[in-house]
């Protein structure tokens, strides 16, 4: 029988259960990330916040990056709005299409969509911040 969470190798798991994934990212977690978080640089041999692998890392970059995400700062810009915008975009994409049906497979290279949509959201807030200098 197939749960939430399912063993696909000694040292992996997998599951697209939205409650078992919260827990396996969440704070403090007991699971660590697979190799294919490497997928996530941009740079081969160069980790971004996503590819990084060594916790001690990661939470020292977090550290450092917490305040730009954090919201404070950012209040009043309106860049929420923009990466809501960017999110309603990928999902329509995904939906008209990528999503398959009992006859036709369609497969999203999702990286590559992910990727495209950092540029969108990062072009967003720049046309935002420029729109402030003018």
């Amino acid at each position: 029988m197939v749960g939430p969470l399912v063993r696909i190798g000694p040292n992996e798991l997998l599951s697209t259960d939205p409650d078992v994934l919260r827990k396996m990212s969440a704070v403090r977690s007991l699971y660590t990330k697979g190799v294919f978080y490497e997928t996530g640089r941009i740079t081969p041999e160069e980790d971004t916040i996503v590819s990084l692998r060594n916790e001690e890392a990661h939470r020292a970059l977090r550290a450092k990056m917490g305040t730009a995400f954090g919201g404070k700062e950012n209040e009043g810009f309106g860049f929420g709005a923009g990466i809501d915008r960017q999110i309603r975009t990928l999902m329509n994409l995904i939906d008209a299409k990528y999503l398959s049906t009992a006859t036709e497979y369609r497969p999203v290279q999702f990286f590559q969509k992910i990727s495209f949509f950092s540029l969108d959201v990062i072009g967003d807030i720049c046309e935002l911040i420029l729109g402030l200098f003018r």
